[in-house]
């Protein structure tokens, strides 16, 4: 009964830290399905132009989740290059900058990094998505 006691705390970290670099795939949106435009107090904003991405990654993962990562940077960039005045882009880690990152994490949570938390001009979150990301699903909160 011992042993159980001992072992029970050595179970939940590892059952936390699988769940931050679980290597699991976000399923795309159904095609045709509009993104959800939320506000931070999960009200639906209409047409709010995104003045800023914040981009949660990490930097100490394994191969999956940093290929998940490396494509999703490149369709963001993909996408904001084609703009005309692209949004601000801040770059924050989760594993290695706890007490930034807590503020996104406040607003909504990620399971799966990378995260991007998409802002208007008054800095009200508009759109957070997680996972791997195409192109395609990042332009659509743009709305491009």
């Amino acid at each position: 009964m011992k042993s159980l006691y001992a072992i029970c705390p050595l179970l939940i970290l590892v059952f936390f830290a699988l769940l931050l670099t679980g290597c699991v795939k976000q399923q795309p949106a159904a095609e045709g399905e509009p993104a959800p435009s939320l506000g931070a107090d999960g009200v639906a904003t209409a047409g709010s132009k995104i003045m800023s991405v914040v981009y949660v990654d990490q930097e100490s993962c394994c191969d999956c989740t940093r290929e998940r990562q490396d494509r999703t940077w490149s369709n963001l960039q993909a996408a904001i290059g084609a703009m005309k005045s692209p949004p601000k882009i801040e770059v924050v880690h989760l594993d290695t900058e706890a007490e930034s990152v807590q503020l996104y994490l406040d607003l909504k949570p990620i399971m799966v990094p990378p995260g991007l938390y998409f802002f208007d001009g008054s800095e009200v979150l508009v759109e957070m998505l997680q996972g791997e990301l195409s192109r395609e699903q990042i332009e659509k909160v743009f709305g491009q």
